[in-house]
């Protein structure tokens, strides 16, 4: 692989990295086993030490903090959390980088970016010790998703530009992964394929989009993959057509989510025995207002990310207690991640869910991405599975009726038949749904 690994200004040895990865793992495990008290407690101390640290040091937060007449000592509990100012993308698009960055945390930290997938990135620095505890907490949902018993033969398809929070998080994993075991997600299909043919990985960490990918190229082939017992699935929503043609080329693999981002680690993870998704408590604190989630993560010094409302992704608290017993809260579906909201002709915005669950039992379609230039119009790109035996007349018709259908009022639609629909230049999500219509709400 040609790409260079660092971690802030060198790269570290294998024995420096074991130690950095042991160390982490000795802070993350012991908050396993604690109860929904000692989560309260430590998200009160940390957030108390963490908005000092941030007033002090960063300038963006001292501007913001005085601005709002918050000073970090009028933080007492989490009920102090509304009258903290929020932190939005266009503060770490437009903020000065010096501005952005601790004084005192300049050493190691690194400068990420998101993948812009949603408009321009967002930029911040992640300083070396988040990005192990990031490392160590996945490291240990692993060991959880294995039954204690890890799988030893893995392969991951990461994000590789130079920016990215995988690229950054790469030479960490190479401490128990073999750099060949790690491919970049922006090479071809076809050498995807080949690596996944050398290896025959019982374990696969990587993005919806990327497996969709390799099982659309494998089903064209009719080939299914028996290997594969357990894929991680991140960074991307896993819509339900995607599911459907993972799972029936990986025919034996159980599928894992989590819920990451770029700004703030690891926020969610999926349950091993409901289908909920676990909040990271030892590592984030989420609000959910109006519907939407904020996000502080109390990992990171270098850019502090405190009540972040830029991520643009909707849910609703889990009420019921989970069966595994974990006192974390829960959510449930996330609701228009990568993925703008519908514009009706009235006016009123909804759920992108109403659109893409319509979509989603339409036969014949690999993939597809909705556009939506002006409210009752619609342009939907679609990768059809020629061996379904669908035309495509017929597939751009019952696409048309169950659109007009969903939204309850009458609708253009035209539908575009590609071989392949393709991320923005230099990025790998692709958004299901982009929407340029205006609305209310």
């Amino acid at each position: 692989m040609s790409a260079r690994f660092h971690t802030g200004e060198s790269m570290r040895t294998l024995a420096q990295r074991e130690r950095l990865l042991l160390g982490a793992l000795d802070e993350v495990i012991p908050s396993l086993s604690w109860s929904r008290d000692e989560h309260h407690a430590y998200q009160e101390s940390k957030l108390r030490t963490l908005l000092q640290h941030a007033f002090d040091n960063v300038s963006l937060y001292k501007s913001k903090l005085t601005a709002a007449s918050f000073h970090p000592e009028d933080f007492r509990t989490l009920d102090d959390l509304p009258c903290i100012p929020f932190l939005t993308k266009d503060d770490l698009r437009n903020t000065p980088l010096d501005d952005l960055v601790s004084a005192g945390h300049r050493v190691n930290a690194r400068l990420i970016a998101s993948s812009g997938s949603t408009g321009v990135p967002s930029r911040l620095f992640r300083d070396e010790a988040s990005l192990w505890h990031f490392t160590a907490r996945n490291t240990a949902l692993y060991h959880d998703w294995c039954d204690e018993k890890p799988i030893a033969d893995v392969m991951y398809f990461v994000d590789m530009a130079q920016d990215s929070i995988d690229y950054a998080l790469a030479d960490l994993l190479r401490t128990t992964v073999m750099q060949n075991r790690i491919v970049s997600v922006h090479d071809s299909v076809e050498s995807q394929l080949e690596k996944l043919d050398e290896f025959t990985p019982e374990f696969i960490s990587s993005y919806p989009s990327t497996m969709r990918n390799l099982a659309i190229a494998l089903h064209r082939r009719g080939e299914k993959c028996e290997e594969l017992r357990l894929l991680h699935l991140t960074s991307e929503t896993l819509d339900d057509r995607t599911r459907h043609l993972i799972e029936s080329v990986f025919v034996n693999a159980r599928l894992i989510e989590t819920y990451t981002c770029s700004e703030a680690g690891l926020i969610a993870f999926e349950c091993t025995k409901d289908k909920r998704l676990h909040i990271a408590e030892d590592g984030v604190i989420v609000e959910i207002i109006e519907g939407e989630i904020v996000v502080t993560d109390l990992t990171n010094w270098s850019t502090p990310v405190i009540r972040y409302r830029g991520l643009g992704d909707r849910c609703h608290w889990e009420s019921s207690s989970c069966p595994c017993g974990s006192p974390l809260r829960s959510i449930r579906q996330l609701e228009g991640r990568v993925a703008d909201t519908i514009a009706r002709q009235d006016g009123t915005m909804i759920s992108p869910l109403v659109v893409t669950n319509a979509l989603d039992e339409v036969a014949g379609v690999y993939q597809y991405q909705i556009v939506q230039p002006e409210a009752g119009r619609f342009e939907i790109a679609v990768v059809r599975d020629e061996l379904s035996g669908r035309d495509e007349a017929t597939v751009s018709d019952e696409i048309a009726r169950v659109i007009e259908r969903a939204l309850a009022e009458p609708t253009t639609t035209r539908v575009n038949f590609v071989a392949a629909i393709y991320p923005k230049m230099g990025a790998h999500k692709i958004p299901l749904v982009i929407s340029h219509a205006k609305g209310s709400t």
